[in-house]
């Protein structure tokens, strides 16, 4: 059934988040994100309508680098409920690693339209430190150091105990003031390209 499908998605979802955020229980993250995604597949086509099977779906796609295809049900879970918080995180940080990995090819829009659907998931949940630090993030992509710091700011604020955001503003901090945008998305390039799974993930398990 539908259901059946939908929960053992999420268990080998959750599965995978736990070994990709802790190292030492062994096993194979990558792997346990693969079968979730086959039994949302089956869910979905059940019921194409499910949406949280679309969204962790979505997740789980992300997590192992299918940023395309995540993105594209990413998109349909905004069109069924464009103000769901987790549909905007989820959509602005794949956004952000397409953006990166996009180069001297990517598109400003693309950009702006990351900026936009993180601030919108803020503005309803300022708790979720991720999308605090990958809006920082696009802003230091657009070269506007000030507001990458701001947006780290307002994150420490709201998550104070999200060490990533922490040692992010300790960076822009120790870093000298002459500092051009293009040293800083050089500094930070491989980090936002790269980023940990455990860290993306952080608390978005619906």
């Amino acid at each position: 059934s539908t259901s059946i499908n939908f929960l053992l998605g999420k268990a080998y979802f959750l599965m995978g988040k736990a070994q990709a955020e802790d190292p030492d229980m062994g096993g194979n993250p990558g792997s346990a994100f693969y079968d979730g995604e086959q039994y949302f597949r089956k869910a979905l086509a059940l019921d194409p309508g499910h949406f949280e099977a679309r969204l962790l779906l979505a997740s789980a796609l992300y997590m192992n680098n299918n940023l395309e295809e995540a993105m594209e049900h990413g998109e349909i879970c905004l069109q069924e409920k464009g103000e769901d918080t987790q549909a905007l995180q989820m959509a602005g940080l794949i956004g952000i690693v397409l953006y990166a990995q996009a180069g001297e090819g990517a598109d400003p829009a693309d950009l702006d339209l990351v900026i936009s659907r993180l601030k919108k998931a803020l503005a309803v949940d300022p708790s979720l430190a991720v999308a605090h630090l990958r809006l920082s993030d696009a802003h230091l992509y657009k070269a506007d150091i000030p507001a990458a710091v701001e947006a780290l700011k307002k994150g420490i604020k709201a998550c104070p105990g999200h060490n990533p955001l922490h040692e992010r503003l300790l960076d822009f901090n120790g870093m000298e003031q002459g500092i051009t945008p293009r040293e800083a998305i050089t500094f930070y390039r491989s980090e936002i390209e790269t980023r940990s799974a455990g860290l993306a993930m952080e608390g978005h398990a619906t």
